[in-house]
């Protein structure tokens, strides 16, 4: 949950942009609604065991590729934030 405050200060200190931290935002809310029916039909499907891990690499893999981002410094750029900001936000929903 942390990632909807995160993302959207980290994006607005990369780009000075309001307008891209809303449409950060709008790309965000069309993943979890999207994925609100995929992650209900894979629930009933898939064992909950392995599908709690499965979930939780990606948010790892999710959090790994913002960590190395951040870490850039003054060369981090705006494509891993914006990339991984509907795959976190997703995530959420299984």
């Amino acid at each position: 949950m942390m990632s909807f405050v995160a993302l959207p200060w980290q994006l607005f200190q990369l780009t000075k942009s309001s307008f891209a931290v809303g449409m950060l935002g709008v790309v965000e809310f069309i993943a979890i609604f999207s994925m609100a029916f995929v992650g209900g039909a894979l629930a009933d499907y898939i064992d909950r065991r392995r599908m709690v891990r499965l979930t939780e690499i990606a948010l790892a893999a999710g959090s790994a590729i913002l960590i190395t981002n951040s870490a850039a410094g003054p060369a981090a750029s705006v494509g891993p934030v914006c990339g991984s900001g509907p795959v976190l936000g997703s995530q959420w929903i299984t």
